[in-house]
């Protein structure tokens, strides 16, 4: 876990240009209760990036992480670099930015785009029944937020 438990829940701090999963076990849980917590290292490797609470921006260039991430009940991730893998979004969690990504699956919201923007997805997209997709539309430019998926779009009724 990256942060101190208590009242505050702030935040730690990794200093490394780089965090390697050395095996699928391997985990990195950001739960805080900061509203704009920006992570700059790359991830590399296979493991699990738990997002439990608060802000969390990822910025960096992990194309070449492999594994999981998971975006819990009250946490957001917003992706404004690129992070490989496969995301799985809960209920109340947010999925945002204006990065690259592998696979997402999603019960909760995805929010392309930073005030509009493009959120980029190398693999597959399954909205869930509960999840919503939420865009900012410039009605006087015409532009807008956007989901471009290179791989599987899959839609559930109810979504």
């Amino acid at each position: 876990m990256i942060g101190s438990p208590g009242p505050d829940d702030l935040p730690g701090d990794i200093h490394t240009p780089v965090v390697n999963f050395m095996a699928p076990t391997a985990t990195l849980r950001f739960e805080h209760a900061s509203n704009d917590y920006a992570f700059d290292a790359r991830l590399a490797g296979a493991g699990l990036v738990d997002v439990i609470g608060g802000f969390t921006r990822l910025t960096a260039d992990s194309h070449a992480f492999s594994g999981a991430t998971h975006i819990g009940d009250t946490a957001t991730l917003s992706v404004d670099g690129s992070l490989g893998g496969t995301i799985t979004v809960d209920e109340n969690g947010r999925l945002q930015g204006t990065g690259t990504i592998g696979s997402a699956d999603v019960s909760g919201t995805l929010a392309p785009g930073n005030s509009p923007g493009t959120l980029h997805l190398t693999g597959d997209l399954v909205m869930r029944s509960t999840s919503v997709y939420e865009a900012q539309i410039d009605t006087a430019s015409g532009v807008s937020d956007n989901v471009v998926v290179a791989g599987n779009v899959t839609i559930q009724p109810g979504s």
